[in-house]
């Protein structure tokens, strides 16, 4: 992973590889998760564009950056720290006031050593917009001591502003390393909502979210881990809203216990007849045929009833951001980052190699 295409390509084939495949029909618990996964990858939501991972990976490409491996774990920490008690567009717009600043010192984005450049005061003016933003403008400042990003769970959590959320979530998207799942607000409201893990409150959710974690992490593959931050919050940034009156009528969880309307009546003959098998083999090529009418009818009412924005051909939850930086990387420097190593270096390098009389 040398370079940030051949990165993000590790964090898509390995960390979230299980959003190909289907939840093991052993999870009968899971059934509504399994619905909620089938609507989340036809449907983009905001932390899809503006989340840890995303966040940093289309600043840097709106600016043409090719970041460092290392900047750019940086970023996703920062992004991450920015991001408690605010909202997403909150968070991207503070980093993006970063990233801009930072372009004043030097073409590398966000750094350690922009960081060692400013002030506390300087960075609290840059992201006053984010909740508890003095607190973090510390956090983040004090982030200019490290050497490199954090290169383990231990490291990242002695971090102050780092809990085990952020620290998970980082390992995720900065390490590719899946070692928890990271417990926000929305997972752990449908934890319990939703019934996959029993205690003694029954369907209120837990205080303590690492009491949920712990409870969730042993009811479900490790592999499914890592995915259920972007599922859920998404899913509850959608359709199943806390502040606002949820979307029953277009959503396609079964038996919800909390069902204010039945679904779309438009929808009873076709995709709801189908609700008990929904997953992501529901999409797959061999079924595309069969389902893409009843597919097509939910994504156009939901995105004309509520305006959220529907993902058509092959786009993913993921996207495709290791091609995208390839491309870039070709049109500033003139080659690509995912070829094989010898064939992507800068022909300078090749010729340096050539001209060696010892070969």
């Amino acid at each position: 992973m040398s370079n940030i295409s051949q990165f993000i390509q590790h964090i898509n084939q390995h960390v979230f590889k299980s959003l190909l495949e289907d939840l093991p029909s052993e999870y009968s618990t899971f059934k509504k998760y399994k619905q909620i996964r089938f609507m989340r990858t036809l449907m983009a939501s905001t932390v899809d564009l503006k989340g840890c991972l995303n966040t940093p990976l289309i600043i840097n490409y709106k600016y043409k950056v090719i970041p460092s491996v290392q900047d750019f774990k940086l970023q996703v920490l920062i992004s991450l720290m920015l991001s408690p008690q605010t909202k997403d567009e909150m968070t991207f717009d503070a980093f993006e006031n970063m990233f801009m600043d930072s372009l004043k010192l030097h073409t590398r984005g966000i750094s350690i050593d922009y960081l060692k450049s400013k002030s506390f005061e300087e960075i609290d003016a840059l992201i006053k917009k984010v909740g508890f933003h003095k607190r973090k403008a510390k956090n983040i400042k004090d982030l200019c001591m490290l050497t490199s990003a954090p290169d383990s769970y231990e490291d990242v959590i002695k971090i102050n502003g780092v809990g085990p959320k952020i620290g998970l979530l980082y390992m995720q998207n900065a390490l590719g390393q899946n070692m928890g799942i990271g417990v926000d607000t929305h997972v752990n409201r449908f934890a319990s909502k939703f019934e996959w893990i029993k205690h003694k409150s029954g369907r209120t959710p837990l205080k303590n979210p690492e009491q949920t974690r712990d409870l969730l992490e042993a009811s479900i593959d490790k592999r499914f881990w890592a995915e259920m931050n972007l599922i859920l919050v998404g899913f509850g940034q959608n359709i199943c809203t806390s502040t606002q009156l949820p979307k029953c009528d277009v959503c396609l969880v079964s038996n919800c216990k909390d069902r204010r309307t039945k679904i779309d009546e438009s929808l009873q003959n076709g995709i709801v007849k189908d609700i008990e098998d929904l997953d992501v083999s529901y999409l797959h090529s061999t079924n595309h045929e069969k389902n893409y009418k009843k597919i097509l009818a939910w994504k156009i009412l939901v995105q004309e009833r509520y305006g959220i924005e529907m993902r058509y051909g092959n786009e993913d939850i993921l996207g495709d951001w290791d091609k995208k930086f390839d491309n870039l990387n070709k049109e500033l420097y003139g080659y690509n980052l995912l070829q094989h190593e010898k064939l992507s270096e800068p022909p300078l390098k090749k010729v340096k190699i050539e001209i060696k009389s010892e070969f």
